[in-house]
């Protein structure tokens, strides 16, 4: 008897419909397993790393692993804003965009007050983001040029120059917004003194 012929049919079954479907969930699993667990905490210390630089005080190797510390705490505040920006999401693709704006401060308020819990992370990332949503955009709209070259280099440019000027940029803009709700909020709370003085 010939084996041969019945190759290709067993072949056919054993990656049937059923069977990629599998496979494709299985990736997709590890891949948000590794999200979540790695690459959260790898860009968060490249956040710090930038936030570092601006002040002179750069340590790429020394700012690049504290991104995973306090693991726990990295992860599960990475986790709920992307939890919370998916679930926005299922409402329709403005909101979710709206939200992805307001969550963009978490990673650097995360970096300066680890001590803080997730949910006020969240929280003081959104009240900061208010009126700013819109400047943000404009920002990003601003490096559509760059992304577009390079996508013609084929990511080259973005490893050396785009990525970092990016992130840098960023950084920068946490660094004036967060310069700004301090002084409205220690304006806020001098008017509030004075009230409670009358």
């Amino acid at each position: 008897m010939n084996l041969l012929p019945a190759l290709p049919r067993t072949i056919a079954s054993l990656f049937s419909y059923h069977m990629i479907s599998w496979i494709l969930a299985i990736a997709m699993f590890v891949g948000f397993f590794l999200k979540f667990l790695v690459l959260n905490p790898l860009l968060l210390g490249c956040r710090r790393f930038m936030l570092a630089n601006l002040s002179n005080k750069p340590n790429f190797g020394n700012e690049i692993g504290n991104g995973f510390k306090p693991y726990e705490k990295v992860v599960l505040t990475l986790f709920l804003t992307d939890l919370y920006t998916f679930l926005w999401m299922l409402l329709f693709i403005i909101p979710a965009i709206v939200k992805v704006y307001s969550y963009r401060l978490v990673p650097y308020i995360l970096v300066e007050h680890p001590e803080m819990s997730a949910q006020d992370i969240i929280t003081l990332s959104r009240r900061m983001m208010d009126g700013n949503k819109m400047d943000t955009f404009i920002l990003d709209i601003s490096f559509i040029g760059w992304l577009i070259l390079d996508v013609f280099t084929l990511g080259i440019l973005g490893i050396f120059y785009v990525n970092p000027y990016i992130m840098s940029t960023h950084a920068a803009l946490y660094d004036r917004i967060r310069n700004e709700y301090e002084g409205r909020t220690c304006s806020e709370n001098v008017i509030n003194s004075s009230y409670e003085e009358i």
